[in-house]
């Protein structure tokens, strides 16, 4: 028994249209920098409305074909924003939960407004709303940079001076285990150091490169600061090429660090 499969040439122009928007989206998502409404919210309700018009507009639909148009367009976007070398899989697999639930809101507005008398004023409304002010909301209002101080520490049983030296640079250490780490989160390697003193280059290196540190103050064996000179990626992104999306440059940044060494009895305090 042989069953033929055919196409229409409304799903032929649908299945293309899709995609060229898709594409234009990608490029939208590309030249803003930094993302925002218009790349987590605009983006993927369109699609969603998108898909869902272009199919009702082709043939009679329900609303649960609806539903799995518009999860069907997103995950088309993903996997052209994955073989493009765009984004990688672990800021994909993140952003679905936001991006699914808007494309299935956008859909069933597209179905919906195809149910009315005036379709074309609906989508008209839909596309103003969306894009215009999401872009504007983006251009309008920057993210703020701020300086967060964030501070660790731990009890280490010996002196100062016993540890200083394990400060200032370490031998290569064994890699984490936490499941975070081995998907693509940087972590460090091993340290070295160029110099003594205040002027000392160190060399704090990551899996994904190396922290340039100049030392701003040496008080051995108690305090070691330093300013950070160039960092690496925060973390390395599962592809089958060699990407640098813009996301991990410019929203994570170390700008200076410290250790401080406490002495508690035999212990030290270290910060």
């Amino acid at each position: 028994m042989e069953n033929d499969l055919k196409v229409s040439p409304q799903h032929k122009a649908l299945c293309i249209a899709m995609l060229l928007i898709t594409l234009l989206l990608i490029g939208i998502m590309y030249l803003q920098n930094p993302y925002g409404y218009m790349v987590f919210l605009a983006a993927p309700s369109l699609l969603g409305f998108i898909a869902t018009w272009f199919w009702k507009k082709a043939e009679i639909i329900t609303k649960k074909q609806s539903l799995k148009q518009s999860c069907l367009i997103i995950f088309c976007a993903a996997i052209v924003m994955l073989i493009t070398a765009f984004e990688g899989l672990i800021c994909i697999l993140m952003a679905l939960p936001l991006a699914l639930p808007l494309a299935i809101l956008g859909g069933y507005i597209a179905f919906y407004a195809l149910e009315k008398k005036n379709p074309n004023v609906m989508a008209s409304v839909f596309l103003v709303i969306t894009l215009p002010t999401s872009f504007l909301h983006d251009v309008l209002t920057p993210p703020q940079t701020k300086v967060q101080p964030i501070t660790t520490s731990v009890l280490i049983d010996a002196t100062p001076k016993e540890i200083w030296d394990k400060v200032v640079a370490f031998s290569p250490i064994p890699p984490p285990d936490d499941f975070m780490f081995r998907a693509g989160i940087a972590y460090p390697l091993k340290a070295i150091i160029k110099g003594k003193g205040v002027g000392a280059i160190r060399y704090c290196q990551f899996t994904t490169g190396s922290f340039v540190e100049p030392i701003t103050k040496w008080n051995a064996p108690y305090e070691l600061a330093f300013s950070v000179k160039e960092m690496p990626e925060p973390m390395k992104e599962i592809s089958p090429f060699d990407i640098h999306p813009k996301h991990l440059h410019g929203f994570f940044v170390t700008t200076k660090g410290r250790f401080l060494l406490k002495p508690v009895g035999n212990k030290t305090l270290l910060e």
